[in-house]
């Protein structure tokens, strides 16, 4: 114990010898810089202005006796005419000297530079003269460091005689201490006469003392305790012990499997489900294997971990956790759905491709028909090639949303040029195109080129899904008291029965499928319409009837 004070006042006495004499150092050798500038200055003012009445400069700078400080003369082009303290004639051109450039510019300059010890820093003052060239003064002096170099041994010297001091009040200090706590009462420590300094030594031993007591009592609380905490978990959680019976099921549990604790406590895994699978896992985790399953029930999807409980490495139970992964199976399904999907509508068209330029190739057609297989062949080229396209367009919606940065364009502008663009085609289709846009510049922000795709997405199939002198209406509304900006696309056409609706955005989903590709579409123009109106955090509404048109509307927020 007395190595032990005698090291740590030793540290802090060496702690705070060190910090008190480098801020006194600090200290000093600021204060002695500044003065010494501040010398430095006026001794330079003095001289410059003496050198507009004195005709031989040379003689009069020698004359004045430099003492500790160093007169330079030097020229505009950085020539050094005359130094006190070296042959100027061999000095190198002060030219890119800080000092002389910031005296040539502002008429004043100032520096300050270590010596290659870092034991020396040398200060300059400059200042312009009449004639353009610069007078400059400076003068050497002890750093920070060499400050430190001269006075290490008077501070090593106050170090050593305070350790020895330390060192004897500690011994001391330590006999006594020793002493009294070998007669301490530990049943009862609060009743001592005690040193002042060990009343929280004391105090804390009987705060362990109630704190040991007060731990017994909340172990009898723990098993409720941990009941109620389980109740509240979003996982369902059941405990089975080593002789395979139930021990608590929480709260989610019940619901899950549709039982109640009390019912089932003390009983097997059987008495809260049938499933023999689970029942399995059950075993094997009582017998030391982590073991997981999938099961499914009442409609949901559920992933069931079984995990051992050990005790110095032997079983004494498991745990049971039931996550509910019903969206995470329905989106592993969607992607299983999707990659089939892509498969079965690139099949198609590479299958036509093969057919008829095997057909080509082995001299099958006839020279009439050749203009119309290689018509069909580039339809189905065509065909794949935009089935590509929106597929990529896809992906990077789905992955890379962080890649499209939005700005504030006008969408007026936007959904006039789309007019122009679309207006010729629907009417070569005989189609009735109106529009109704606002006048004026209309604010929204967004990546222009989505929802240009997106807009053009519903006007194609506005167009292919119509019927013979159907029509379409393309309306861009501001709603001022909402702030939203309202982009509405509707038709004539086959409509869509109610039921299907909610399944229309899910990619390559078409209603009566054999019927609708006919119509043309890659399948996917939907899927990307609501991930360029997720990206953009704006809302679709879609109503549709039967035989009587469709009607598509794609809320933004307006930055008017």
């Amino acid at each position: 114990m007395t190595k032990k004070i005698f090291r740590r006042m030793l540290f802090i006495t060496l702690l705070a010898v060190v910090v008190c004499s480098f801020f006194i150092i600090m200290i000093f050798s600021n204060y002695l810089a500044s003065n010494t500038m501040g010398q430095l200055r006026e001794r330079a003012r003095h001289v410059a202005s003496s050198l507009e009445n004195v005709e031989n400069v040379e003689s009069y700078l020698s004359s004045l006796g430099s003492g500790k400080m160093r007169i330079t003369l030097i020229e505009a082009d950085g020539t050094v005419l005359y130094d006190s303290e070296a042959n100027a004639a061999e000095m190198e051109n002060h030219s890119d000297r800080p000092e002389v450039v910031e005296a040539l510019q502002n008429n004043t300059g100032e520096a300050t530079r270590l010596s290659k010890t870092l034991v020396q820093r040398t200060q300059y003052a400059a200042i312009k003269i009449k004639n353009g060239g610069v007078l400059r003064v400076s003068e050497e002096q002890l750093s920070v460091g060499g400050l430190i170099l001269l006075l290490i041994q008077p501070i090593l010297l106050v170090f050593f005689v305070m350790a020895i001091f330390i060192y004897l009040m500690s011994s001391y200090a330590s006999k006594g201490v020793f002493s009294y706590i070998n007669n301490i009462n530990l049943d009862d420590p609060l009743n001592n006469k005690n040193y002042e300094e060990l009343s929280p030594l004391l105090t804390k031993i009987h705060k362990q003392n109630l704190e040991i007591n007060k731990r017994i009592s909340e172990y009898k609380n723990y098993r409720n305790e941990f009941k109620v905490l389980s109740k509240n978990m979003n996982e369902g959680l059941i405990l089975i012990d080593l002789s395979g019976q139930v021990i608590s099921v929480n709260k989610k549990a019940e619901r899950i499997f549709g039982v109640m604790e009390s019912h089932v406590i003390g009983k097997s895994i059987l008495s809260i489900t049938r499933d023999l699978n689970i029942s399995e896992v059950v075993n094997k985790a009582l017998s030391g294997t982590k073991e997981e399953i999938t099961f499914s029930l009442n409609g949901r999807t559920y992933s069931l971990m079984a995990t051992p409980i050990s005790k110095n490495t032997s079983p004494t139970g498991c745990t049971v956790l039931i996550l509910d992964i019903t969206e995470k199976a329905k989106s592993e399904k969607m992607r299983r759905e999707f990659s089939a999907n892509v498969s079965h509508e690139l099949k198609t068209p590479l299958q036509a491709i093969s057919g008829y330029s095997e057909l080509l190739m082995n001299g099958l057609v006839s020279d009439d028909d050749i203009v119309d297989f290689a018509k069909k062949i580039n339809s189905e080229s065509l065909r794949m090639s935009d089935l590509i396209n929106d597929i990529i367009k896809l992906s990077r919606l789905d992955e890379q949303y962080d890649v499209f940065k939005k700005e504030s364009f006008d969408i007026n502008q936007l959904c006039n040029e789309l007019f122009e663009r679309y207006k010729p085609i629907i009417e070569n289709r005989g189609f009735d195109f109106t529009v109704n846009f606002p006048k004026g510049a209309l604010y929204i922000d967004g990546v222009p080129f989505l929802i240009e795709e997106m807009i053009s997405n519903l006007i194609d199939n506005a167009i292919n899904y119509n019927k013979p002198d159907g029509s379409i209406d393309f309306s861009l509304i501001e709603n001022k008291k909402s702030k939203k900006v309202e982009i509405i696309v509707s038709d004539t056409g086959i409509g869509i029965p109610e039921d299907e609706l909610p399944r229309i955005f899910e990619r390559f989903y078409r209603v009566e499928k054999s019927k609708s590709r006919d119509f043309g579409g890659t399948g996917i123009g939907l899927a990307i319409v609501k991930h360029t109106a997720q990206l953009h955090n704006a809302s679709i509404e879609i109503n549709s009837e039967l035989s009587v048109g469709t009607t598509v509307k794609v809320i933004f927020a307006s930055t008017n």
